[in-house]
């Protein structure tokens, strides 16, 4: 539902929306399927970067579904599929972290000079699924508690 002050909202951007999470996959079809069957309603997100200290960069979105086993299954592909959204990762077990929350991490290649250390987050809450994606050689996995509070103070 838009209210008055949406003057700059898109007529398609449900559909916009649509198309800007599927890019995230390998797969854009089947990713466009599951966000069809979960009931994908609309998605938010925010970009900051920083050079001081080293080059990094945050990407958060919050997506939101019809009803939480929507959000469930989005979550549960984003794990299987992590590979295609970071590349080559493995799980970072030991965080203090909300249950149910699954943190990546993926080492670039040291043969590839252009290509950046990534770390991603996700978890659901209720019908919402947050995600915040770090790219950078300096990037901590230790920060990722202190990220997931800011994010959940912040909405």
């Amino acid at each position: 539902m838009r209210t008055p002050g949406d003057q700059g909202a898109r007529q398609d951007e449900p559909l916009f929306a649509f198309r800007e999470v599927s890019t995230d996959a390998v797969d854009v079809d089947e990713l466009e399927a599951l966000l069809e069957s979960a009931g994908f309603v609309a998605r938010t997100e925010r970009r900051f970067s920083r050079t001081v200290g080293g080059r990094r960069m945050t990407l958060a979105r919050i997506l939101v579904f019809e009803t939480a086993p929507g959000a469930q299954a989005y979550l549960g592909w984003l794990e299987d599929h992590v590979d295609d959204v970071i590349g080559d990762a493995h799980p970072v077990d030991g965080l203090s972290v909300p249950d149910g929350t699954i943190v990546f991490v993926h080492q670039p290649n040291p043969c590839c000079h252009s290509e950046t250390r990534l770390v991603l987050v996700a978890w659901k809450d209720g019908d919402t699924v947050k995600t915040l994606e770090l790219g950078g050689q300096v990037v901590k996995t230790s920060v990722v508690p202190q990220l997931i509070s800011s994010l959940e103070r912040a909405v």
